[in-house]
């Protein structure tokens, strides 16, 4: 609802909207992506840097949403006089782009009936790079069914679950472990 009206021009409405979502869930993903938006519209910039030090915590499910992220924080960074960061940035954009495009040849391969356990692991490492954790996992996932003691599959899934704070409590594919046959 924010992001609408944000869309609309309705500034201080997506504000309350966001401050009553902040309220519930102070560090939703979406909402702090919002609420970067808003902040760089006004040309706050420190403010903005605050919700890009948030938004590092967060998982964010969306590619839009990481693409606004890396694509602001490189103008937040330039605008505050940091132009390492943000050429940093400006450099992630284009990795994540190039990223994306792969994805894109990939998933048409899969869609083709011409999909295999490499294709798949690639598609998993791709998501992973570009920050889609649920989807790395889940392509990940299906190369450990097939093949349990696939080596980078193993490592990237736990990469992930580690990041999720799963790992130890699940034990669920560490490193040069197999995975479990089944979701």
């Amino acid at each position: 609802m924010a992001r609408a009206q944000r869309f609309l021009n309705q500034t201080d409405a997506a504000r309350a909207t966001l401050h009553r979502l902040f309220r519930i869930a102070p560090n939703h993903p979406s909402g702090l992506v919002t609420l970067l938006m808003l902040e760089f519209d006004d040309d706050n910039y420190a403010a903005a840097r605050a919700c890009l030090e948030r938004l590092e915590k967060a998982d964010l499910a969306d590619m839009e949403d990481i693409y606004t992220v890396i694509s602001l924080s490189a103008g937040v960074y330039r605008q505050l006089g940091d132009d390492a960061k943000a050429k940093e940035q400006e450099e992630k954009l284009k990795r994540f782009n190039a990223d994306l495009a792969q994805l894109n040849q990939l998933l048409e391969k899969v869609m083709q009936g011409r999909s295999d356990l490499e294709v798949s692991r690639q598609i998993g490492m791709l998501y992973l790079r570009i920050g889609v954790h649920r989807e790395a996992e889940r392509w990940l996932t299906t190369v450990l069914q097939a093949n349990p003691q696939d080596r980078e599959a193993n490592r990237a899934l736990a990469q992930i679950l580690a990041r999720r704070g799963v790992l130890a409590q699940s034990g669920r594919a560490q490193p040069n472990q197999a995975a479990p046959a089944s979701k």
